[in-house]
């Protein structure tokens, strides 16, 4: 395929006030659907983002650099940007379905589809793959849930100090392929620190 024929852009989401610091991302405008899957893939490895993402005729699609993902958080935001033309509001139709994102003052806000949860990580199984401080799981075992098709490990820790010496191990030991979602308790303000981190090829 040659890309010079298809429309793109290269977007850095989540970063308003650091540019150049935020999740890098390539959106691919594909309206005559001409990439098959095997090319949409290969177009994913070749520029190395976390995700790219692909607009066609009757929806969009998002591949990692080893697999497509069913719906994802950075990728829909920016979407919305791409594709709104003027709008404050749009709906996306992804692997999961349609989802809806509107523009809030100068951001992209998606609604989330409402949590699928699975079978609890125990508190052992997390310490093969993380080095952390955490806070003690009710019942030892960490929540697991997915809003965007994806399996997060829900995972407390005391402080913000706790949060950034958290580290993880390079292969990941967890069942269906989950990451790890580290947050701090909410600040006086209501804020909520968080890390996530997750496994690539």
């Amino acid at each position: 395929v040659d890309m010079g024929s298809l429309p793109f852009d290269i977007l850095d989401v989540f970063t308003t006030e650091h540019p150049m610091s935020g999740n890098q991302l390539l959106v691919v405008k594909d309206a005559e659907n001409v990439l098959s899957d095997g090319q949409m893939l290969q177009i994913a490895q070749e520029i190395g983002f976390a995700e790219t993402a692909f607009v066609r005729k009757e929806d969009v699609r998002i591949f990692t650099t080893d697999q497509e993902v069913p719906q994802a958080g950075h990728p829909v935001l920016g979407l919305a940007e791409v594709v709104s033309e003027g709008r404050d509001a749009v709906t996306l139709v992804t692997q999961l379905g349609p989802v809806q994102v509107r523009k809030h003052e100068d951001r992209w806000v998606m609604t989330q589809n409402p949590c699928e949860w699975h079978p609890g990580l125990p508190e052992e199984q997390l310490r093969g793959a993380a080095t952390a401080e955490v806070c003690p799981p009710a019942g030892g075992e960490f929540p697991v849930g997915a809003t965007c098709g994806l399996p997060y490990v829900l995972v407390p820790v005391p402080t913000a100090e706790a949060l950034e010496a958290a580290v993880v191990t390079g292969t990941s030991p967890l069942p269906h392929d989950c990451s790890i979602y580290f947050y701090t308790p909410a600040a006086p303000d209501g804020a909520v620190r968080t890390r996530m981190f997750c496994w690539e090829q």
